[in-house]
């Protein structure tokens, strides 16, 4: 089964198995628009014992993973734990940039909840969904709080 990938970073186990994988099938093929790729699949019983588990087979380290990656610069997918160097964006942040991330995450869900609510209260009582707004409201002045602090921090020393 040779499938046409579009120079995607990662690329999930699901993608063959919607596609269908075959019972006797050890190896996916695959074309990313530059090479041609050969990479074994493990099939293990589910532990719920209705069906089975495919896990791609690193090239590499041989480990079994549901994804393998495709960083720039790199000629081949393995699995994370084969790049050393390998982070997700908010792991490179600073801790006052990622309180400011997620401030403006909880800020924008909290004005996309506030456009949807079409009543505060019924009955005397906020609704789910006004509670749910307050909540959100809450965390978003934490992180600009946490955030504020750490900015008057270090602007005084």
């Amino acid at each position: 089964m040779a499938i046409k990938i579009d120079n995607l970073p990662y690329i999930d186990i699901s993608l063959f198995v919607k596609n269908g994988i075959r019972e006797d099938q050890t190896y996916v093929s695959f074309n990313d628009g530059v090479n041609d790729y050969t990479i074994q699949i493990v099939k293990i019983p589910s532990n719920l014992g209705k069906g089975f588990l495919y896990y791609f087979r690193c090239p590499l380290t041989y480990k079994m993973c549901r994804k393998i990656y495709k960083p720039k610069g790199s000629n081949q997918y393995l699995s994370r734990t084969a790049y050393r160097k390998m982070y997700y964006r908010s792991q490179l942040l600073s801790g006052n940039a990622r309180d400011w991330s997620q401030y403006h995450k909880q800020r924008r869900k909290a004005d996309k909840l506030k456009a949807g609510i079409i009543r505060s209260h019924h009955k005397g009582k906020p609704t789910k969904k006004q509670t749910t707004l307050k909540i959100m409201e809450l965390k978003a002045d934490n992180y600009e709080r946490k955030g504020l602090n750490n900015l008057n921090f270090r602007l005084l020393y």
